[in-house]
């Protein structure tokens, strides 16, 4: 169907306001749409250094189909095991060595390092971050928002933009501007972190540490190049802006059970652990993410992963509508689909925050008693290490997910996992046995047509993917494949054949079926929408 109306949004460059991972994030996707955008920053310079360390393993398969990822695992530090210790005694280790990606760890790794990678890769597809311009007024008029940036000289600048973006951080003057609510709370006390070089006996070259005692919280990181993160909770601020290496030696003193020994302190700092987050992510025209929209305990290490994920959720649908390939309902479903998994995060990491410190009362007495039996069974391990790899986040219940009755593999909203398979016929010359991830183009629409036996051309699926393809824009690959003894594609991919499934460019199922199915699954595209690009 084409767009009836032969409605485009207003041509000027997307805006998305703030730098930070979320931000360069969201510009990359857009980017790689061909959709015209410019990234402001109002500092001048980028940040030497960060809280934000940890990339969980659905992030490093985004960054993969992005080509982001092998400077992050050359840079980064790998860990496969998580050890909790309450005093000497440890209650919980967890891997994640049997996580259903290539990626079964996560990487340790400063969030400037991060932002720079990122930063050059969207440089690369023709946008520069803009430093040193502030947004400062906006109004959003219907078919544009308008804006009013300052520039570091002083100089002002009216412009317009089909949509806004904020992803400018905590203190978001785009959330604030909107008047959205930030509801949540600040835990009592303060914190601190420090880049620090540990002389110890534990074993930190795949491991890290979550110690806690009647003296307080103490997790240790190991950042690779003989440098850890450490963080503590304080009772009180010593004199001075930050932490001294004198401060981090007593608190490990107090908290470890064996002898250490601090030097080379790179950094530091102290700061206090907030909870919140928005009543909505979209006001008209105007969308929130990453840190704007909501902030949390460092549990779990979500936080940047849950922005970056943010913004590869919206840009492709801004990026589709602003082409005037989509409806604009589909821009609800970002509220609709993020929101939730905003709740589940906070929800978790405060939990999981209060046990792992608790220094009495019901919470002390589960992770004493509790947690050390069930630990280490197969459903809690597997439970901790979806949540916490972000592997588990799944859009089940969104109305851009159709629903269907084939047994096994991954359902519409489920993550599109990675498996092996043999190419009968694509859009490009890649024949033989190849991964999943090789074939996704996080720009385009995915149709894997799966067939028993390599029959490309009399396939059944031939029908359906005319079917399909004549209810989406024209951004779609098609792949014939087959699973004769390949492995993990059943598992992920269920074993009815043959079958297809519809990825969208965020990596994740929109729907999937048979060959009957073909016609209600075209229904389905066109509620939004158009196969016609204006």
């Amino acid at each position: 169907m084409a767009n009836p109306n032969h409605y485009q949004r207003d041509a000027s460059p997307m805006m998305v306001v703030g730098a930070g991972p979320t931000g360069l994030a969201a510009a990359m996707d857009l980017a790689r749409f061909g959709v015209l955008c410019r990234l402001i920053e109002k500092l001048p310079e980028p940040q030497t250094h960060s809280r934000a360390i940890a990339i969980q393993p659905r992030t490093l398969e985004l960054f993969e189909q992005r080509g982001l990822v092998e400077p992050i695992l050359e840079l980064g530090h790998k860990a496969h095991w998580a050890n909790f210790y309450h005093g000497e005694r440890r209650f919980l280790r967890l891997g994640f060595d049997r996580l259903p990606s290539r990626y079964h760890f996560v990487v340790f790794l400063d969030q400037t390092k991060t932002e720079r990678i990122m930063a050059e890769k969207l440089g690369r597809l023709g946008v520069a971050v803009e430093r040193g311009v502030e947004l400062v007024e906006f109004l959003d008029m219907g078919d544009r928002v308008e804006l009013m940036l300052k520039h570091h000289d002083g100089r002002q600048e009216r412009t317009s933009t089909p949509f806004l973006l904020g992803c400018d951080g905590a203190h978001s003057f785009v959330r604030e501007h909107l008047h959205l609510s930030f509801e949540g709370k600040t835990f009592p006390g303060s914190y601190l972190l420090a880049d620090v070089h540990i002389d110890w006996d534990m074993p930190d070259e795949n491991e890290f540490y979550v110690f806690t005692s009647e003296e307080g919280l103490l997790p240790i990181f190991n950042l690779g190049n003989g440098i850890s993160r450490l963080v503590a909770d304080i009772t009180e601020q010593q004199s001075g802006d930050k932490p001294s290496l004198e401060e981090c030696q007593g608190i490990l003193d107090r908290r470890l059970r064996q002898p250490a020994r601090l030097s080379d302190l790179r950094w530091s700092a102290y700061f206090h652990i907030n909870s919140r987050r928005v009543e909505k992510l979209k006001v008209g025209n105007v969308f929130v993410a990453g840190d704007a929209a909501h902030i949390h305990s460092p549990a779990a290490g979500q936080g940047m992963n849950t922005g970056i994920q943010e913004a590869i959720n919206l840009a492709w649908k801004i990026a589709l509508v602003v082409r005037g390939e989509a409806d604009e309902r589909l821009l609800d479903t970002y509220d609709e689909e993020r929101r939730p998994i905003e709740k589940k995060v906070i929800t978790r990491t405060d939990t999981l925050f209060r046990m792992v410190g608790a220094q009495g009362g019901l919470l002390a007495f589960l992770r004493d008693n509790l947690v050390p039996l069930f630990a280490n069974t197969e459903p809690v391990q597997r439970f901790i290490t979806d949540f916490v790899s972000e592997l588990g986040i799944e859009y089940r219940s969104s109305s851009l997910a159709l629903a269907d009755k084939l047994n096994g593999g991954a359902h519409a909203g489920d993550r599109a996992a990675d498996a092996t398979v043999r190419v009968s016929s694509g859009p490009g010359r890649t024949s033989g046995a190849v991964r999943i991830f090789d074939l996704i183009d996080p720009a385009k629409f995915t149709l894997l047509l799966l067939d028993a036996v390599s029959a490309a051309d009399t396939s059944p699926n031939n029908k359906a993917a005319a079917i399909i393809s004549d209810a989406l824009p024209q951004r779609l690959e098609v792949w014939h494949v087959t699973s004769t003894n390949m492995p993990g594609l059943a598992e992920h991919y269920g074993k009815e054949r043959p079958s297809f499934y519809l990825i969208r460019p965020d990596g994740y199922v929109m729907l999937r079926g048979t060959p009957a199915d073909a016609d209600k699954a075209a229904d389905f595209c066109r509620q939004f929408f158009y196969c016609t690009p204006v």
